[in-house]
């Protein structure tokens, strides 16, 4: 069974956002065991601990793109956190 759980964290610029992703990111092992997923991103540093190209992905029309990473990203009875600013930015 898949999780039916996806929590997306939209903070704004200036709020702590970015200290909160560094701590998702350096604690992803732990929150595994925990039952929730953070997928990282292979797009380079600081991106590859937030997921603002999955947001720019989706804004593009991209959709397929984005919904197959959600599909590859969702782990068996685990719950998956996605994280960055630019799910707000228009």
């Amino acid at each position: 069974m898949k999780s039916d759980k996806i929590y997306v964290h939209i903070g704004t610029h200036k709020t702590g956002s970015t200290a909160l992703q560094i701590f998702l990111y350096q604690n992803s092992k732990i929150l595994e065991r925990s039952g929730i997923h953070y997928p990282t991103l292979a797009v380079g540093v600081p991106y590859h601990i937030q997921h603002a190209s999955l947001a720019y992905q989706l804004r593009s029309g991209d959709r397929l793109g984005f919904y197959k990473f959600i599909s590859d990203s969702i782990k068996e009875g685990k719950v998956l956190l996605l994280s960055s600013e630019a799910f707000l930015e228009k």
